[in-house]
């Protein structure tokens, strides 16, 4: 599927998930384009899918329902009531994904403009990498710093070209909060890097540094990363706690840069001592996690949450002017922000 759908499931307004709530908190905060349904996923998530569905529906989006012959749900005529195409699996990928492609075309969706090979090889290693990282966090087993570094060097190999740019773009909008929010971080980084002229070796140490900046939150249940009520006080301690247990990981992991070990423990400080776990100030920390701060509190901001709907780049800066203006370094911020909203106009220049 993955292969065969290529461009369309590199694009962020498509909908792939496995997970019903995950489901639902998508369409209720996007506007996809194309939804790959299992009947599975829709039947787990109760009455709510099927309006949740009709309203993507109105909104343009095609939706696809695939599932396995003799799982009855299939045949589920609600399903199927609000669905373009329904397909049994085992089937013939290609000309599935040739019936999607045209079931588009007619509704009127444009095709999506081509993934290049690196830029597709940048975000396929990158979460690949990240994942079974978190794989055996979870299990105890420290993951290998090769894979994690040859994944950074994937996407600081993209610096000098409009794919860096492209990555930041087309993960805004996809559902996996923790994964796609760190490949974000990491092309975030390694654009704001470059601008400062960083070289080669150093833009890969950011890239890392973006990819692993959240990794403490590998230990904390899902239904607390994604709970759409404001967090007990307890949830919050536990959140607050992450800086801490993902250097602590980065330290078992053993072989990777300092820089790494700092930003993961200090992203979320700030200068004026209000941030978290250790409440630092200026004078103590360093300039990646500095760097790091803006760029994650901006891409926290422009993308969905359970608990909040994204931003614009625009009003995500000026929020963070305005709001968090003690806690974050100005020179950092405005350079950020002219190189963010000054690249978004590029294409139009081209």
């Amino acid at each position: 599927m993955a292969e065969a759908l290529g461009d369309y499931l590199a694009d962020p307004r498509t909908v792939w998930t496995a997970d019903s709530a995950d489901l639902l908190r998508i369409l209720a905060a996007t506007k996809p384009r194309l939804v790959l349904l299992d009947p599975a996923v829709a039947a787990d998530g109760g009455p709510s899918v099927v309006p949740a569905l009709e309203a993507a529906r109105r909104t343009g989006a095609t939706v696809v329902l695939c599932g396995r012959y003799d799982d009855l749900r299939l045949r589920s005529a609600e399903l199927t009531r609000v669905t373009n195409l329904v397909f049994g699996l085992p089937h013939d990928i290609r000309r599935l994904a040739r019936t999607i492609r045209l079931t588009m075309t007619m509704d009127g969706a444009p095709p999506p403009a081509p993934v290049s090979p690196s830029l597709r090889k940048a975000i396929g290693e990158g979460r690949d990498a990240l994942e079974r990282a978190v794989r055996g966090l979870r299990a105890g087993r420290p993951p290998d710093p090769a894979a994690l570094v040859e994944a950074a060097t994937g996407i600081s190999d993209l610096a000098g070209s409009p794919e860096l740019r492209r990555m930041r773009d087309l993960l805004r909008a996809h559902h996996d909060p923790t994964y796609t929010h760190s490949l974000r971080v990491a092309a975030g980084l390694v654009l704001f890097g470059e601008a400062f002229g960083i070289g080669a070796g150093d833009l890969r140490t950011l890239a890392l540094a973006g990819l692993l900046h959240d990794v403490g939150k590998a230990l904390l249940p899902r239904s607390l990363l994604e709970k759409p009520q404001r967090l007990a006080a307890d949830e919050w301690h536990l959140v607050r706690q992450h800086p801490v247990t993902g250097e602590k990981m980065i330290r078992d992991i053993g072989g990777l840069p300092a820089t790494v070990h700092e930003v993961a423990a200090r992203h979320h400080e700030r200068l004026d001592g209000s941030g978290y776990p250790n409440g630092l100030t200026a004078a103590e920390l360093d300039e990646a996690s500095l760097l790091c701060t803006i760029v994650d509190m901006h891409v926290a901001l422009t993308e969905p949450r359970a608990y909040k709907a994204a931003i614009s780049d625009v009003e995500a800066f000026n929020l963070m002017a305005t709001r968090h203006a003690g806690g974050i370094e100005g020179h950092f911020l405005r350079r950020y922000r002219e190189l963010i909203l000054d690249q978004a106009a590029e294409p139009a220049a081209a």
